[in-house]
């Protein structure tokens, strides 16, 4: 029997990379059950909506256990297994850490937003492509709904979900989506470079679960072409260049950068995948 915690996530998913960053920095050899959530939208599928009625991922299942945030997963990581604390172990510098946290995770939606408004006003392929990826799963929806009826209320609400996304990237809200993001993301940057002009780390001298996540949020504005944002900021672009050579940036895979031939080996390990778990 695997004892080890088995993480459903994707490669590419924001939060999936927290909790996978989590997960090595602690040092945790887990059960890897990646999820195709793009053409076999593996997340809607009653089996996994039964573990993850939000059908968001990442989640931790661990023996009894089921942590479906990452936030939660980075919490529970640090205090049920052994390996290096990622809480600060002067508790002085415990509200420091969560002050850190709580910005992060103050606008769920905010990464999103960015990533998304990015993608649909750079490139008209990607608009299509990912108008018809939300009308895939509407549809996907209202056929698992229509076949399961104990999971009908969460599938309403995965609907309304949609439905939201839809109007937040709709051609009239578009740029007002990707404006109103970057705003809060330049305010979120220049709070970076001031605290890490005074400090290595986002609460001291220790790496944390903070530095977890934005390392994660660094990341992910190289993978949309934002990477000006980091380097005209000496000090976060110092402290980027610093947790890319943590041993965990690697082992954990986060993806910053995403070429033409990534994608396209992407995909078909997509599509020729023998991992039909959810199908």
């Amino acid at each position: 029997m695997d004892l080890r915690p088995k993480l459903y996530h994707e490669l590419i998913s924001y939060y999936s990379m927290i909790a996978r960053l989590g997960l090595c920095e602690k040092g945790v050899p887990f059960q890897s059950q990646e999820m195709d959530i793009h053409l076999r939208l593996h997340h809607l599928s009653p089996q996994y909506a039964r573990i993850q009625p939000n059908m968001t991922i990442p989640t931790l299942v661990h023996e009894e256990v089921i942590k479906t945030s990452s936030l939660d997963i980075l919490y529970y990581v640090d205090s049920s297994f052994q390996g290096p604390p990622l809480q600060p172990q002067d508790l002085s510098r415990y509200p420091h850490m969560q002050l850190w946290l709580n910005l992060h995770y103050q606008e769920p939606y905010l990464i999103e937003s960015l990533t998304f408004a990015h993608l649909n006003l750079c490139n008209p392929l990607l608009r299509r492509i990912i108008k018809k990826g939300l009308e895939r799963q509407v549809k996907r929806i209202h056929q698992y709904s229509s076949e399961n009826h104990d999971l009908t209320q969460f599938y309403l609400k995965k609907l309304a979900l949609i439905e939201d996304r839809r109007q937040r990237f709709s051609p009239e809200r578009l740029q007002k989506t990707y404006d109103s993001a970057l705003q809060q993301i330049i305010q979120h940057l220049d709070k970076l470079e001031k605290q890490l002009q005074q400090q290595p780390w986002l609460t001291g001298a220790q790496y944390t679960l903070a530095d977890i996540v934005w390392t994660v949020f660094l990341s992910r504005l190289f993978f949309i072409d934002q990477e000006k944002l980091v380097e005209s900021r000496p000090a976060v672009y110092a402290y980027w260049r610093q947790v890319q050579r943590r041993p965990s940036f690697q082992a954990a895979q986060i993806c910053s950068t995403l070429s033409a031939t990534q994608i396209f080996k992407l995909l078909c390990a997509k599509i020729f995948s023998k991992n039909d778990l959810f199908d």
